[in-house]
């Protein structure tokens, strides 16, 4: 990730369910954007506005 940092990547998807289970915010110093945690949210979201 600090690779990819230094080539002016300003932010990482981890667009794989369990990714988070190895990588978290104290492994970057890019924002990560959970992809489940962010489906999860708009799921409940979803059915709490119904």
């Amino acid at each position: 990730m600090a690779a990819l940092a230094a080539r002016g990547v300003g932010a990482i998807v981890l667009g794989c369910t369990e990714i988070d289970l190895l990588v978290g915010d104290g492994n970057s110093t890019l924002p990560l954007f959970d992809t489940a945690l962010i489906y999860a949210h708009a799921a409940a979201d979803w059915a709490l506005a119904t």
